[in-house]
């Protein structure tokens, strides 16, 4: 498929999994990985990654206990 239709849903996926996850160290290991993976098919989707991860990994740098306040805020803001 294009960009301009459906992503894989094994681009989905992975991409999910980032989010999922605590430890910033691995999420940022795992994530050069998976841009090298997915750059050449979904330019666009990766570029929107690389540009906006950076939020959710420094929710992940504050303590646990501030995570699930943190993302219950940002749900609802949408």
């Amino acid at each position: 498929m294009t960009e301009a239709g459906a992503v894989d849903d094994d681009c989905l996926v992975e991409l999910r999994w980032f989010y999922d996850r605590r430890d910033v160290a691995k999420v940022e290991r795992d994530l050069a990985q998976w841009i090298a993976k997915w750059q050449a098919k979904y330019p666009r989707l990766v570029t929107w990654v690389e540009d906006n991860i950076e939020e959710t990994l420094s929710l992940y740098r504050l303590p646990l206990a501030h995570h699930k306040h943190e993302f219950d805020e940002h749900a609802g803001a949408g």
